[in-house]
């Protein structure tokens, strides 16, 4: 194992993949993850604050929304949970958070319609959920 610091921000040990790498402490880092995108999303009423009306919503986020700069700071730095069954708060995040968001930016090329970030994940039961590929996709709620 050799020890090397990628774009200043990370010192990681073990590559796993093109878009994984273990940290000296066993931290897992998933890089370049699309936690939103420009475009149609469906949700039922209830996830849009609407009255139940028997079948899902379409919500259409644009570009300026996804990429602005205050939508995307309010990405960072958060915590990571697993699942939708409670929002971390100051109150309960010691009990659900299993990483962090970091480095949340507009993707390139074929990615540019995407929001990315990296996500560290310091929980061992996320960290193998991941590798395992128990655990494969990703949503903000």
């Amino acid at each position: 194992m050799r020890r090397k610091f990628r774009d200043g921000r990370f010192l990681t040990t073990e590559k796993i993949s093109p878009l994984k790498e273990k940290t000296p402490e066993g931290y897992l880092l998933c890089r370049d993850v699309p936690i939103s995108r420009v475009g149609s999303f469906e949700y039922s009423a209830a996830e849009v604050g609407l009255p139940n009306i028997g079948h899902a919503v379409q919500v259409w986020r644009p570009e300026e929304q996804i990429f602005n700069p205050e939508t995307i700071a309010s990405f960072e730095a958060k915590p990571v949970v697993i699942g939708h069954a409670r929002f971390a708060d100051p109150d309960n995040w010691r009990e659900i958070a299993v990483g962090t968001t970091q480095n949340v930016r507009r993707g390139e090329g074929d990615k540019s319609d995407f929001l990315l970030a990296d996500l560290l994940l310091t929980d061992r039961k996320a960290i193998e959920a991941v590798e395992s590929g128990d655990l494969k996709e990703v949503s903000c709620g």
